[in-house]
């Protein structure tokens, strides 16, 4: 209880943010109610009056909690750091799903989310709603990414030509068709194996191979024409015998028949 003479000024007021526990406790000012002399409401945590009769004020509270906020990647909304909301107010945290790109082939990818207090202990989005009632915390959790990029002149490769994206040590098994693209008119392509870097072993001679990738890596499959030599003979076993044969670009094909062949034994 004060007391005051009639019509003196008063001066009211409290801070407007009160009472932190230190532990993510603390209570905001939502303004007062009066009466007598004093405005019957008000949102301030401060107000002014004459007092010409009994009078009352009394301050309102709301419990304020303390959202903190980690993560290694983004800027997630709300930022990284400390945050205070009102008792049962809806908060909304997202991040990118995918952030962090840092053009050379590595970014990373949010796998979700471990909270404490009025956050769902785990999750695996990149969103998340709750009323917060509590002290808090959320914590985003990232996995990296590395590039694959993929070339070939030929076939259509698994995984295909083009950029691919893996988290972490991910299994990744490549192939394309030993043979490809034949024309139809006697030209087709083998394959003579690939060349790679990054998490792919450096060449191999085989249409597949397989790699934990765990940095951003190439792999070129590469090819060697083929054509198609088409044999006919009435007579005798040439060599190479009678019917199609494929060889790769430039090689020197040897081609023979018994200069005599086929004798029947009757005089032909």
């Amino acid at each position: 209880e004060h007391w005051y003479d009639d019509a003196t000024l008063v001066s009211a007021s409290v801070d407007s943010i009160a009472d932190d526990d230190g532990a993510g406790t603390r209570y905001r000012c939502t303004g007062w109610t009066g009466t007598g002399s004093v405005t019957p409401s008000g949102t301030n945590a401060s107000t002014d009056f004459n007092i010409t009769e009994p009078s009352t004020i009394t301050w309102n509270w709301v419990a304020q909690y303390r959202l903190t906020v980690a993560s290694d990647h983004n800027s997630p909304d709300p930022d990284v750091g400390e945050h205070w909301y009102d008792d049962a107010t809806l908060v909304s945290a997202s991040v990118d799903s995918i952030a962090d790109d840092d053009g050379a082939g590595t970014r990373y990818r949010c796998t979700g989310w471990t909270g404490t207090g009025s956050v769902s202990p785990s999750g695996t989005n990149a969103s998340t709603d709750f009323n917060i009632t509590e002290p808090s915390t959320i914590t985003w959790n990232w996995i990296a990414q590395y590039r694959l990029t993929v070339a070939s002149d030929h076939n259509t490769p698994d995984p295909a030509v083009g950029e691919h994206w893996y988290d972490d040590a991910t299994l990744v098994s490549a192939s394309v068709d030993s043979i490809a693209d034949d024309d139809g008119a006697g030209t087709r392509y083998r394959c003579t194996g690939w060349t790679g870097t990054g998490s792919v072993t450096p060449s191999g001679t085989n249409a597949s191979t397989e790699f934990n990738i765990t940095e951003p890596s190439t792999i070129t499959w590469n090819w060697v024409a083929q054509y198609r030599l088409t044999v006919a003979s009435d007579h005798n076993s040439p060599d190479p015998a009678v019917g199609e044969h494929w060889y790769d670009d430039a090689t020197l094909v040897s081609a023979s028949v018994d200069s005599i062949a086929d004798d029947d034994g009757a005089g032909t």
